[in-house]
């Protein structure tokens, strides 16, 4: 019988976060949730148990290895993803795309893609004559693979309306669903962090939702001020409901959208300090 894992004490494992902040932006000062702290304390046990080294060493050992350092923060980062997520907040993108133009959009922190797919469905249904592209952005190779080859479960697909699947989705040979040609044609990935900000550009539409608990405060704040700075004059920022309040809190200026779904306009200085 194998003897149980170590556990890594509190302050080596705040050691560790203080690595991953400083390289990765994943959070160690500021509000990092419990269930970051225990995803990272099983990651580093695993760790410690394939290269034989102590918790307390593990610090240190990822301070020279940044390689292992940049896996184990993108393991951390691996977060979930699903079709038509929060069907009030694309009933309101749905809403808005009927309202006025939605040139440029993007997904950040996009993941394997569902995300960036779904929206593409949403404009497709409503701006068939205009024209339109979506970029899917994500510092994962891996997820970015995955993405781009967009063959997907029926389970996956589950949540997506009926009206969007079959337009938008047909059946590959080996029974998956994928994206219709003329979808792929409007829709690109590229492997960029999110500290970076979206690639250059005037945004309409960005979605950044489940992302931004990753970071610590100070990350949190940079990524935040990019992402606002990279909206267009009428652009508009999306997160997750429950990261509505940091947004406030940074003083994005709000704005009610349909169904109570509230989305973020860039803030002048923003902008300007983006040029």
């Amino acid at each position: 019988m194998s003897a149980p894992r170590a556990r890594p004490s509190a302050a080596a494992l705040q050691a560790v976060l203080a690595l991953l902040e400083r390289h990765h932006g994943i959070g160690a000062r500021g509000a990092s949730p419990a269930w970051l702290a225990q995803r990272l304390e099983r990651a580093l046990a695993q760790l410690g148990e394939a290269h034989r080294l102590g918790p307390e060493r593990l610090a240190g050992w990822l301070a020279a290895e940044p390689t292992e350092l940049a896996r184990l923060a993108e393991l951390l980062r691996v977060g979930e993803t699903r079709f038509y997520r929060d069907a009030e907040q694309w009933s309101a993108i749905a809403a808005l795309a009927r309202a006025r133009p939605l040139s440029a959009c993007a997904s950040v922190g996009c993941s394997t893609g569902e995300e960036a797919w779904t929206l593409a469905c949403v404009l497709a249904e409503q701006r068939e004559d205009q024209r339109w592209r979506v970029v899917g952005m994500d510092r994962s190779a891996h997820a970015l693979a995955i993405a781009r080859r967009a063959h997907y479960s029926s389970e996956a697909l589950e949540a997506l309306p009926s009206a969007l699947k079959q337009r938008s989705f047909h059946r590959t040979a080996d029974g998956a669903w994928t994206p219709s040609a003329a979808l792929r044609a409007r829709v690109d990935f590229v492997e960029r962090d999110l500290t970076q900000g979206p690639p250059a550009g005037r945004w309409d539409l960005l979605l950044c939702k489940n992302v931004l608990i990753y970071f610590g405060a100070q990350a949190q704040a940079r990524a935040i001020q990019r992402l606002l700075g990279a909206l267009g004059p009428e652009g508009l920022l999306l997160v997750a409901r429950s990261e509505v309040p940091l947004l406030r809190a940074h003083a994005g200026r709000a704005v009610e959208l349909a169904g109570g779904v509230v989305g973020f306009h860039g803030r002048a200085e923003a902008r300007s300090g983006s040029e």
